[in-house]
Protein backbone atom coordinates (compact mmCIF):
# COMPACT_ATOMS: atom_id res chain seq x y z
CA UNK A 1 0.00 0.00 0.00
CA UNK A 2 1.39 3.50 -1.09
CA UNK A 3 1.58 5.74 2.11
CA UNK A 4 1.66 9.62 1.81
CA UNK A 5 2.04 11.45 5.27
CA UNK A 6 3.37 14.35 3.76
CA UNK A 7 1.60 17.55 2.27
CA UNK A 8 2.96 17.45 -0.99
CA UNK A 9 1.44 18.46 -4.68
CA UNK A 10 -1.10 16.38 -6.78
CA UNK A 11 1.97 16.10 -9.43
CA UNK A 12 4.10 14.70 -7.31
CA UNK A 13 1.70 12.72 -5.17
CA UNK A 14 0.81 11.60 -8.47
CA UNK A 15 4.83 10.83 -9.75
CA UNK A 16 5.77 8.95 -6.79
CA UNK A 17 2.71 6.78 -6.92
CA UNK A 18 3.64 5.51 -10.30
CA UNK A 19 7.18 5.09 -9.13
CA UNK A 20 6.12 3.02 -6.33
CA UNK A 21 3.86 1.01 -8.29
CA UNK A 22 6.09 0.10 -10.99
CA UNK A 23 8.90 -0.35 -8.18
CA UNK A 24 6.81 -3.21 -6.63
CA UNK A 25 4.58 -4.55 -9.40
CA UNK A 26 7.37 -7.60 -9.97
CA UNK A 27 9.51 -8.89 -7.37
CA UNK A 28 11.81 -9.97 -9.89
CA UNK A 29 12.15 -6.24 -11.62
CA UNK A 30 12.95 -5.14 -8.41
CA UNK A 31 16.24 -7.53 -8.19
CA UNK A 32 17.13 -6.64 -11.73
CA UNK A 33 17.13 -2.86 -10.15
CA UNK A 34 19.23 -4.17 -7.17
CA UNK A 35 21.63 -5.55 -9.14
CA UNK A 36 22.54 -2.75 -10.99
CA UNK A 37 23.83 -0.90 -8.25
CA UNK A 38 26.95 -3.39 -7.62
CA UNK A 39 28.80 -2.50 -10.74
CA UNK A 40 28.06 1.28 -9.90
CA UNK A 41 29.47 1.56 -6.68
CA UNK A 42 32.18 0.10 -5.61
CA UNK A 43 35.89 0.92 -3.68
CA UNK A 44 36.22 2.71 -0.84
CA UNK A 45 32.23 3.67 -0.53
CA UNK A 46 31.74 -0.17 -0.52
CA UNK A 47 35.13 -1.09 1.16
CA UNK A 48 34.23 0.62 4.29
CA UNK A 49 30.59 0.19 4.65
CA UNK A 50 31.50 -3.44 4.35
CA UNK A 51 33.91 -2.80 7.07
CA UNK A 52 30.91 -1.09 9.34
CA UNK A 53 28.25 -3.60 8.63
CA UNK A 54 30.77 -6.56 9.46
CA UNK A 55 31.30 -5.08 12.84
CA UNK A 56 27.51 -3.93 13.33
CA UNK A 57 26.56 -7.87 12.94
CA UNK A 58 28.82 -9.08 15.29
CA UNK A 59 28.62 -7.24 18.44
CA UNK A 60 25.30 -6.06 20.58
CA UNK A 61 25.13 -1.95 19.55
CA UNK A 62 25.04 -1.57 23.75
CA UNK A 63 28.65 -2.39 23.38
CA UNK A 64 29.69 -0.93 20.34
CA UNK A 65 28.35 2.42 20.99
CA UNK A 66 30.70 4.07 24.00
CA UNK A 67 33.58 2.43 21.84
CA UNK A 68 36.00 4.11 19.49
CA UNK A 69 35.93 1.52 16.46
CA UNK A 70 32.36 2.22 15.83
CA UNK A 71 32.87 5.82 15.91
CA UNK A 72 35.80 5.16 13.87
CA UNK A 73 34.59 3.08 11.33
CA UNK A 74 31.23 5.15 10.81
CA UNK A 75 33.03 8.02 10.66
CA UNK A 76 35.20 6.52 7.53
CA UNK A 77 32.30 5.27 5.86
CA UNK A 78 30.65 8.61 6.13
CA UNK A 79 33.60 10.08 4.27
CA UNK A 80 33.98 7.28 1.63
CA UNK A 81 30.13 8.28 0.55
CA UNK A 82 31.09 11.54 -0.06
CA UNK A 83 30.00 13.35 2.96
CA UNK A 84 33.04 15.26 3.75
CA UNK A 85 34.07 17.12 1.02
CA UNK A 86 37.11 19.28 1.27
CA UNK A 87 36.39 22.71 0.05
CA UNK A 88 34.42 25.56 1.32
CA UNK A 89 31.52 24.21 -0.25
CA UNK A 90 29.77 20.75 0.42
CA UNK A 91 28.80 18.38 3.05
CA UNK A 92 30.97 18.64 6.21
CA UNK A 93 30.95 16.49 8.68
CA UNK A 94 31.96 17.73 12.51
CA UNK A 95 35.68 16.67 14.06
CA UNK A 96 36.07 13.35 15.21
CA UNK A 97 35.57 14.03 19.07
CA UNK A 98 32.02 16.21 18.06
CA UNK A 99 31.30 13.58 15.72
CA UNK A 100 31.17 10.88 18.75
CA UNK A 101 29.22 13.56 21.34
CA UNK A 102 26.36 13.74 18.57
CA UNK A 103 26.19 9.54 18.29
CA UNK A 104 25.98 9.84 22.00
CA UNK A 105 23.29 12.44 21.84
CA UNK A 106 21.20 9.77 20.68
CA UNK A 107 22.36 7.02 22.63
CA UNK A 108 19.44 6.09 24.65
CA UNK A 109 16.87 6.11 21.69
CA UNK A 110 19.21 3.83 19.52
CA UNK A 111 19.12 1.24 22.11
CA UNK A 112 15.23 1.25 22.78
CA UNK A 113 16.02 0.29 18.82
CA UNK A 114 18.24 -1.48 18.03
CA UNK A 115 17.12 -4.75 17.67
CA UNK A 116 13.79 -3.22 15.53
CA UNK A 117 13.54 -4.48 12.03
CA UNK A 118 11.58 -1.99 9.20
CA UNK A 119 8.71 -4.29 9.60
CA UNK A 120 7.61 -3.78 13.13
CA UNK A 121 6.89 -0.20 12.30
CA UNK A 122 3.64 -1.42 10.90
CA UNK A 123 2.63 -3.60 14.06
CA UNK A 124 1.03 -2.24 17.12
CA UNK A 125 4.20 -0.93 18.53
CA UNK A 126 4.34 0.86 14.93
CA UNK A 127 3.86 4.80 15.92
CA UNK A 128 5.85 4.84 19.18
CA UNK A 129 8.88 2.67 17.41
CA UNK A 130 8.27 5.86 14.81
CA UNK A 131 8.44 8.43 17.14
CA UNK A 132 11.72 6.70 19.11
CA UNK A 133 13.06 6.96 15.59
CA UNK A 134 12.18 10.45 14.73
CA UNK A 135 13.65 11.35 17.96
CA UNK A 136 17.05 9.59 17.39
CA UNK A 137 17.10 11.74 13.91
CA UNK A 138 16.37 15.04 15.78
CA UNK A 139 18.56 14.75 18.26
CA UNK A 140 21.62 13.11 16.35
CA UNK A 141 24.43 15.59 15.67
CA UNK A 142 27.43 14.74 12.53
CA UNK A 143 27.33 17.47 10.75
CA UNK A 144 28.61 20.74 10.49
CA UNK A 145 26.67 21.58 7.68
CA UNK A 146 22.95 22.93 8.47
CA UNK A 147 21.45 19.83 6.44
CA UNK A 148 21.20 16.54 8.72
CA UNK A 149 18.71 14.90 6.40
CA UNK A 150 21.34 13.29 4.38
CA UNK A 151 24.27 12.34 7.16
CA UNK A 152 21.85 11.46 10.08
CA UNK A 153 20.17 8.68 7.78
CA UNK A 154 23.24 7.15 6.67
CA UNK A 155 24.49 7.41 10.32
CA UNK A 156 21.40 5.77 11.33
CA UNK A 157 21.46 3.21 8.73
CA UNK A 158 25.01 2.12 10.41
CA UNK A 159 23.92 1.61 13.60
CA UNK A 160 20.35 0.32 12.89
CA UNK A 161 20.89 -1.62 9.32
CA UNK A 162 17.67 -3.30 9.70
CA UNK A 163 15.37 -0.19 10.39
CA UNK A 164 16.77 2.52 8.75
CA UNK A 165 17.33 3.15 4.97
CA UNK A 166 20.60 5.46 3.68
CA UNK A 167 18.82 8.87 2.23
CA UNK A 168 20.66 10.84 -0.63
CA UNK A 169 18.92 13.76 -2.62
CA UNK A 170 20.24 11.97 -6.21
CA UNK A 171 18.25 9.13 -5.50
CA UNK A 172 16.13 8.62 -2.74
CA UNK A 173 14.69 12.17 -2.85
CA UNK A 174 14.59 12.19 -6.63
CA UNK A 175 12.33 8.89 -6.46
CA UNK A 176 10.17 9.72 -3.43
CA UNK A 177 9.88 13.35 -4.05
CA UNK A 178 10.66 14.20 -7.33
CA UNK A 179 13.21 16.40 -6.39
CA UNK A 180 16.56 17.09 -5.06
CA UNK A 181 15.90 20.06 -2.68
CA UNK A 182 14.49 19.09 0.74
CA UNK A 183 11.52 21.65 1.25
CA UNK A 184 9.90 20.06 4.15
CA UNK A 185 10.56 19.50 7.69
CA UNK A 186 13.68 17.25 7.53
CA UNK A 187 12.10 14.99 10.32
CA UNK A 188 9.24 14.99 8.91
CA UNK A 189 11.27 14.07 5.34
CA UNK A 190 12.53 11.10 7.17
CA UNK A 191 9.87 9.65 8.86
CA UNK A 192 8.39 9.85 5.07
CA UNK A 193 10.81 8.22 3.38
CA UNK A 194 11.49 5.35 6.40
CA UNK A 195 7.61 4.67 6.14
CA UNK A 196 7.52 4.11 2.25
CA UNK A 197 10.55 1.69 2.48
CA UNK A 198 8.68 -0.24 4.69
CA UNK A 199 5.62 -0.30 2.43
CA UNK A 200 8.04 -1.40 -0.31
CA UNK A 201 8.94 -4.39 1.89
CA UNK A 202 5.40 -4.84 2.69
CA UNK A 203 4.02 -5.16 -0.77
CA UNK A 204 6.81 -7.42 -1.86
CA UNK A 205 7.02 -9.52 1.03
CA UNK A 206 10.98 -8.88 1.62
CA UNK A 207 12.45 -10.80 4.69
CA UNK A 208 16.01 -10.21 5.94
CA UNK A 209 16.84 -14.06 5.28
CA UNK A 210 16.34 -13.43 1.63
CA UNK A 211 18.55 -9.58 2.20
CA UNK A 212 21.28 -12.12 3.00
CA UNK A 213 20.83 -14.46 0.74
CA UNK A 214 21.95 -11.93 -1.53
CA UNK A 215 25.09 -10.59 0.30
CA UNK A 216 25.56 -11.35 4.11
CA UNK A 217 26.18 -7.94 4.90
CA UNK A 218 22.71 -6.93 3.67
CA UNK A 219 19.30 -5.64 4.75
CA UNK A 220 16.02 -5.11 3.62
CA UNK A 221 16.58 -1.25 4.01
CA UNK A 222 19.85 -1.67 2.28
CA UNK A 223 18.36 -3.97 -0.31
CA UNK A 224 15.46 -1.13 -0.81
CA UNK A 225 17.59 1.17 -0.90
CA UNK A 226 19.59 -0.58 -3.93
CA UNK A 227 16.62 -0.88 -5.81
CA UNK A 228 15.51 2.85 -5.33
CA UNK A 229 19.11 3.70 -7.14
CA UNK A 230 18.87 1.03 -9.99
CA UNK A 231 15.47 2.60 -10.74
CA UNK A 232 16.58 5.94 -10.94
CA UNK A 233 19.70 4.79 -13.06
CA UNK A 234 17.78 2.74 -15.37
CA UNK A 235 14.36 4.61 -15.77
CA UNK A 236 15.10 8.06 -14.66
CA UNK A 237 18.13 8.85 -16.04
CA UNK A 238 18.48 6.68 -18.77
CA UNK A 239 15.02 8.54 -19.97
CA UNK A 240 16.19 11.95 -19.47
CA UNK A 241 19.19 10.88 -21.43
CA UNK A 242 17.21 10.00 -24.09
CA UNK A 243 15.15 13.10 -24.66
CA UNK A 244 18.23 15.08 -23.98
CA UNK A 245 19.74 12.67 -27.13
CA UNK A 246 16.56 13.16 -29.42
CA UNK A 247 16.39 17.24 -28.72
Amino acid sequence: MYLMPLQLSERVKGVAKSRFDRLTADKNAFMSYVALTSPAFGGPAQHFYKKTMDLVSQHKLRILLPSELLAESIYATLTAWDMHRMGPNGAKLKDFGDFRKGLEACGKDLLFLSDCQLSELGGYMGKNLLDKLGDAFSSMSVMKTESKLVGNSKTLHFLLPKLVPPIDREYTLKFFLDTKMIAHDEREVFLHVVEQCRSIATVLKLTETEAKGIDPLMSVPKLIDSAIVGFVIKELKAHKEAEEAAE
